[in-house]
């Protein structure tokens, strides 16, 4: 598309690093571990067309970066084939929010019981 630089939903230049572990020690119980950074850039861009038609993107400008880390753990117990319990618990903490400065920190508690006649 002329004139429009397509990219990522996360943003041009953003990165992003995830990692899960997910441990079943007996069949009935279930433990799980994810981590993720992300790194959010506010930079500009600007394209232009060269003499020969050619599309050419330069960054132009840069600010702050958001800087965002989230950890999340997982319990589930599975004390009959019919039934299941999950807990899952998690932490994300944001620095430059919206990169307008700022700190912020958001925690998730989520209890799930399954049953099956």
């Amino acid at each position: 598309m002329r004139g429009r630089l397509l990219g990522s939903e996360m943003g041009s230049d953003a990165r992003r690093f995830s990692a899960a572990l997910h441990w079943r020690p007996r069949a009935a119980l279930g433990v799980g571990l994810e981590g993720r950074s992300t790194i959010a850039s506010n930079a500009t861009y600007a394209g232009t067309y060269d003499s020969a038609g050619r599309w050419h993107v330069a960054k132009r400008g840069s600010a702050p970066d958001e800087l965002s880390e989230l950890a999340l753990g997982t319990i589930s117990v599975e004390p009959t084939p019919a039934t299941r319990a999950t807990l899952r618990l998690g932490a994300d903490r944001t620095r430059n929010v919206m990169f307008a400065g700022g700190r912020r920190r958001s925690y998730v508690v989520d209890v799930a019981v399954r049953w099956r006649p």
